[in-house]
């Protein structure tokens, strides 16, 4: 939350307008937070982490046949 996007409550749409107005009333805000969001993704979300990820969730799903 604010390191890189805004976190609003799940239904909480005050919060989520409050939010937005938040990241786009400062570009350099903005700038931040996207580069924030690109090296969150490209650390955590890699090929080899979504593959076992996956294989992870087809082994739950195997164990409950």
């Amino acid at each position: 939350h604010k390191k890189n996007g805004y976190l609003a409550p799940g239904f909480d749409t005050t919060d989520l307008a409050n939010g937005l107005l938040w990241v786009m009333e400062d570009k350099s805000r903005l700038g931040n937070l996207s580069q924030e969001a690109r090296s969150t993704v490209v650390q955590s979300f890699t090929q080899q982490q979504s593959a076992a990820r996956y294989v992870d969730l087809y082994e739950e799903m195997l164990e409950k046949i």
